[in-house]
């Protein structure tokens, strides 16, 4: 896994609980994983630095693609 930036805009899935996920400008879509809540808003653009997980299985229905966030920029 390597790191890199993702750009786009953040949403909250209320499935099963809640999760975050990031939806990019180019199209990809990744549950966020290891990010405090408070430091996220529902519907803003952000720049997220973190790894991609291609291969992690989850409830979120969004493909199956997690971003585990290293840090979090809002624009």
């Amino acid at each position: 896994m390597s790191h890199a930036i993702y750009t786009g805009v953040v949403k909250h899935n209320p499935l099963e609980g809640g999760f975050w996920e990031l939806h990019t400008d180019g199209g990809a879509c990744y549950q966020l994983r290891g990010i405090e809540p408070r430091a996220l808003q529902s519907g803003a653009r952000f720049e997220v630095h973190g790894r991609a997980d291609e291969e992690g299985m989850g409830i979120g229905m969004t493909g199956g693609a997690f971003l585990d966030v290293v840090r979090v920029q809002k624009l």
